[in-house]
């Protein structure tokens, strides 16, 4: 992927966040000017770098949200929900293109589909009064194509068309639609100049955009002209042409059957039998004399007429015998529907699938003579080419046609199939999107692709101080070369001494500096995280009927990104758990003397060196006694169990996996997973998760993550004759114990730690170390009291050793699933030390 698509990507997805940021607040603030202002060039700078890439789908999308939010801007249209809910759909859309962009380089099967919903979704929005009819007959018109522009070039210009068409076989046919701004003088555009460099031009109509003004009126100096051309090439070649004014033009990939149509004043209309005659010669291919009726009745009709057009095709059709099958087929349909006098036929898909059926059957049939068969399979598959054209199939008629010739050779296996697939075929539709579908979707969507870019925005200022430490740390490494050269050369040991304790000083304090400064780099405020949920609440509170005002506290708050971007998923699930069963429902609300709209909290501090995230609600709360039947239905807790837990202790059961309050599963929640996940989320992070509930009054879960990962605190402590870390942060405090203060209850070794009972557990027993010695009763017991889910333990160690800062790397590859172990850090001395994980040891 190029450089500049990786930026367009990146800050893509910035522009999508800042637009639906703009869009949330301009719903609770309609008639913000300077919103719906950043909103509008938001959306011009998305549609202004799509157009780079040649990104139709997507520039046609975000070109007429642009000129909706336009209109908003001008005072012509109100900001509504309906439309805030199509804006946001289109920045999903975007979102997804740019995902499959990034995985694929290209976008979606479905994006035209995709984005020509969206631009009448949009349209219906600027247009609020029009008709749902009208809408239908537009999505039909995108379907079989722009028609009524084909329309708008003469007979004479569409017969050329198809003739250069003829002399350039396998040329590709569209059509261009240029309509230049009005002050495109200004910015250096000459439309002539442009359409000058479309080589294969084969015809072009230029008409005003608006009447004409009175000439008084007229400003010379303003383009009020639109450009509608035919020309030969493909879409990419036409592109090209236009790419300086990309965002007004619009190239559509054109089947040249369709400029073959008989248009006129009784087009459809009741015809004459000298008409007739004329009509049923040509059809049977009774050619003589035929040019000179067309035009001795040509003479005494009016030349704008349906039957004068259809003279005029069967004659130019006459001078050109070549013509593919399917453009004399399309033409014999024309016809015959002005003998059938039907303006307005309608065909039941039966009727044309019987007729198909037909054929195959005909051309599957066994003991046709030898001087048949060719007869046969061209009266096959003109029949099928016409059925398609009857029910206005016309792009699956080549398909016929090709088949047709590969069976010339007297196989007519490839007609009947290409017949039989026209029997099953149906026009695809676009997928709707899932009623549940928002920017979490487009996470999860994002989520599951490989290779997603990474980039990680740092203030300059951060980035030159590294720099000049850098240029330091290369100082202190000549400064080492030259203790070598003094060494080399037999310089004195105590100058020798003293300029390598001054390079240790040196390098221990840059090492120092740059590992603190790659940390600051490392930062992020989380707000990045809070930022995708203002969207999601909105989207979960308006289907659940939950009106729920979000609330979002400490964004500045930094953290390493490794636990910035381990906070969503948690945080996620604690949401819709709040809104789902912690929220309750308005009436309720009322009831109770609760505001009808509820308030959801997302707050962030720092709480010494760890960052604490609270999510927090005015809901119900949790219901202790809930949560016991729960428990001792699911077989978790004996009954004694369950009466003997207090209410904290029983709402700490909503952690554990397979419980939920909830009676019935919905589509947020009720599985009982939920907040097990998040406890194993932040259990792998080296967090921790608490919850407090008022019944009536809500819930608060609060979760609890080291400020970094990659660097942490360790005490290092010997186990037999291995040396092991520590992580510092679950270390309460270190102590000495006499062995006579330890005591044996049941099973187990306690000891009193300030009128509290610990227990007490050797590390080399929990590790599984059989080779280790006895104790001896002689020594005091050396113990690390930690701290795991609010309880203290003592874990007795052979010895302490050093506290280290250490940059700690996980486990990877096979050692990955081995339990106990939270990473490792090699030491001054190269050795590897493994970093224990003390909380699933213990637990």
């Amino acid at each position: 992927m190029n450089p500049l698509m990786q930026q367009f990507l990146a800050e893509g997805r910035e522009q999508i966040q800042e637009a639906g940021e703009h869009l949330l607040a301009l719903e609770k603030a309609p008639g913000d000017a300077e919103r719906i202002a950043a909103l509008f060039r938001v959306f011009h700078t998305l549609k202004g770098s799509s157009g780079i890439f040649d990104l139709r789908p997507m520039t046609q999308a975000l070109h007429t949200a642009e000129d909706v939010l336009d209109q908003v801007r001008g005072g012509r249209l109100a900001i509504s929900a309906g439309l805030i809910d199509v804006l946001l759909e289109c920045l999903d859309h975007t979102a997804r293109w740019l995902d499959a962009l990034e995985a694929r380089d290209a976008l979606p099967p479905g994006a035209d589909a995709e984005a020509a919903g969206l631009v009448q979704r949009l349209r219906r929005q600027a247009d609020p009064e029009a008709e749902d009819g009208a809408v239908e007959a537009v999505d039909a018109a995108d379907e079989t194509g722009p028609s009524d522009l084909l329309d708008s070039f003469r007979e004479a210009e569409r017969m050329a068309a198809l003739e250069r068409l003829l002399a350039a076989p396998g040329s590709a046919l569209c059509l261009v639609e240029y309509d230049p701004e009005p002050g495109c003088f200004f910015n250096g555009d000459d439309p002539l100049r442009i359409l000058r460099n479309v080589h294969g031009l084969a015809a072009l109509r230029i008409e005003p955009r608006t009447p004409w003004p009175a000439p008084a009126e007229l400003d010379p100096f303003t383009c009020a002209l639109g450009f509608r051309a035919l020309a030969l090439g493909g879409e990419t070649e036409l592109r090209e042409v236009f790419r300086y004014v990309f965002d007004q033009a619009r190239i559509t990939a054109v089947e040249p059957v369709r400029l073959i149509r008989v248009r006129g004043k009784d087009a459809g209309g009741a015809t004459d039998d000298s008409f007739r005659d004329i009509a049923r010669r040509w059809r049977e291919g009774l050619t003589e004399g035929l040019p000179e009726s067309c035009a001795a009745l040509r003479a005494r009709l009016s030349a704008e007429s349906g039957e004068a057009s259809a003279l005029r095709w069967m004659v130019w059709q006459l001078k050109h015998p070549d013509m593919p099958a399917a453009w004399r087929s399309r033409l014999d349909a024309e016809i015959a529907a002005m003998l059938d006098a039907a303006p307005e036929r309608e065909v039941h898909a039966g009727i044309v699938a019987t007729l198909l059926a037909e054929q195959v059957r005909l051309l599957s049939m066994s003991g046709v003579p030898e001087n048949e068969l060719a007869g046969r399979r061209a009266s096959a598959a003109t029949v099928a080419i016409n059925a398609l054209l009857y029910e206005g199939r016309q792009d699956e008629a080549p398909e016929i046609e090709a088949a047709y010739k590969a069976a010339s050779g007297g196989d007519p296996d490839a007609l009947i199939q290409a017949i039989r697939r026209a029997i099953g075929q149906r026009r695809p539709t676009a997928p709707a999107r899932p009623a549940d579908g928002g920017p979490d979707a487009a996470a999860e969507d994002r989520a599951g692709q490989p290779g997603t870019t990474r980039l990680l925005r740092v203030d300059e200022a951060r980035v030159d101080r590294l720099m000049r430490l850098v240029g330091e740390m290369v100082v202190a490494k000549n400064g080492l070369g030259w203790l070598a050269d003094m060494a080399r050369q037999g310089g004195s040991d105590a100058a020798l001494m003293r300029g390598l304790r001054d390079l240790h000083g040196s390098l221990d304090r840059l090492t120092r500096e740059m590992h603190g400064m790659v940390l600051q780099i490392r930062m992020l405020p989380i707000g990045q995280v809070f930022q995708r949920f203002p969207r999601l609440v909105r989207d979960l509170s308006h289907r659940l009927g939950k009106p729920v005002t979000l609330v979002l506290e400490g964004e500045g708050t930094e953290a390493d990104k490794t636990m910035i971007e381990q906070l969503f998923e948690p945080i996620l699930h604690l949401v819709r758990n709040s809104l789902d069963h912690g929220i309750e429902p308005p009436d309720q609300r009322a009831a109770a003397g609760k505001p009808a709209t509820a308030t959801l909290t997302l707050r962030a501090y720092r709480g010494g060196d760890r960052v604490v995230v609270e999510v927090a609600d005015d809901g119900r709360g949790i219901d202790a006694d809930a949560v016991r039947r729960k428990a001792l239905a699911n077989g978790l807790l004996t009954a004694d169990q369950t009466a003997a837990l207090s209410d904290e202790e029983a709402i700490q059961l909503i952690f554990a996996a397979g419980l939920s309050t909830m009676e019935a599963v919905s589509e947020l929640s009720g599985r009982g997973v939920g907040m097990n996940a998040v406890r194993a989320a932040m259990e792998k992070a080296g967090g921790s998760v608490e919850v407090q509930s008022v019944p009536g009054a809500g819930a608060t879960v609060r979760l609890s993550l080291p400020l970094s990962l990659t660097s942490v605190r360790i005490l290092t402590v010997e186990v037999g004759n291995r040396r092991l870390g520590v992580p510092m942060d679950v270390v309460a405090e270190t102590v000495r114990l006499p062995r006579s203060r330890i005591i044996r209850i049941k099973q187990h070794d306690t000891f009193v730690l300030r009128d509290r009972v610990v227990p007490l557990r050797r590390l080399g027993v929990l590790l599984g170390l059989s080779d280790l010695p006895p104790p001896d009763p002689a020594a005091d017991a050396r113990v690390l009291v930690v701290e795991v889910d609010g309880r203290m333990a003592g874990v007795e160690v052979d010895a302490f050793g050093e506290r280290l800062d250490a940059v700690l790397k996980p486990m990877d590859g096979l050692l990955s699933s081995i339990p106990g172990y939270i990473g490792t850090t090699l030491l001054g001395n190269g050795e590897v030390l493994l970093i224990l994980d003390v909380k699933e040891i213990l637990r």
